[in-house]
């Protein structure tokens, strides 16, 4: 959570107020209404969201069907849920299931920053928006894992081949690869922004591909500047019925 502080506050001293409005250094500078994004960390500051990899059981022919962010640990974790590939593109209805998360506590002393987990900080805190995906119909997605580019966190989406007629995962282990966008993307930018849950606008999709977005602080008129956001949507993306899937992606909306 990136708390935000103002230096208009009100004052209490033995039942007396008073109104800072700004301040002032010798002649040379002077501050009205000042608001300023702190990095404030603490056990209620959750900020952390895991670098490591979460791929199917391609052993024994399952793909990834669906995705959602959940919270665990205080640590943010895309959650894929996985299905058995069977021919002709179908998959086993009864075999779907979430991937188990994996574990740990990011005050362990074996659990570092930029290994195992990404810390957002004031000046690495954007999020890029990005669909990852293929226009070939021989490869299905069996994975994904987020990374770090220029202090951005950046989707990644591995891909393996599969025979469509038998529905049978190709030599996974070869015949697999990890996909993401490197190109600099442009800044999606929030103007006075509200509360997600309070917004009147319509949920709807408002970034493009190739665009990246910083955690911030709301709108000050709305909200006094008291939240973060974006807010991250925990709802689970999933087709039903499952479908195999040509990728994955992330948006503001």
């Amino acid at each position: 959570m990136m708390v935000v502080c103002s230096a208009w506050i009100s004052v209490t001293r033995i039942r007396t107020v008073q109104q800072v409005g700004f301040w002032s250094r010798w002649i040379f500078w002077r501050c009205n209404y000042c608001f300023c994004l702190c990095d404030e960390e603490g056990p209620h500051s959750d900020r952390f969201f895991n670098l490591r990899d979460t791929i199917s059981n391609y052993n024994n022919n399952m793909i990834v069907t669906g995705a959602y962010f959940v919270k665990y640990q205080r640590v943010f974790h895309l959650q894929l849920q996985q299905g058995e590939l069977l021919p002709n593109g179908l998959i086993n209805q009864s075999s779907l299931a979430w991937i188990p998360l994996e574990s740990y506590d990011v005050t362990h002393v074996n659990i570092r920053n930029g290994l195992g987990y990404h810390k957002l900080t004031y000046d690495s805190r954007s999020l890029d928006l990005d669909e990852i995906s293929v226009e070939n119909d021989t490869l299905v997605v069996t994975g994904a894992r987020f990374r770090v580019v220029d202090k951005h966190l950046n989707l990644e989406v591995r891909f393996s081949t599969f025979n469509f007629t038998t529905g049978r995962i190709l030599h996974p282990e070869v015949n697999s690869f990890w996909l993401g966008n490197d190109k600099p993307g442009q800044k999606l930018m929030l103007f006075d922004p509200q509360v997600s849950t309070k917004s009147p606008l319509s949920s709807l999709p408002l970034s493009k591909d190739n665009q990246f977005m910083e955690f911030v602080s709301s709108s000050v008129d709305k909200d006094g500047a008291q939240s973060t956001v974006p807010f991250i949507d925990i709802q689970d993306v999933v087709p039903n019925p499952a479908v195999p899937l040509s990728g994955l992606g992330i948006y503001h909306k």
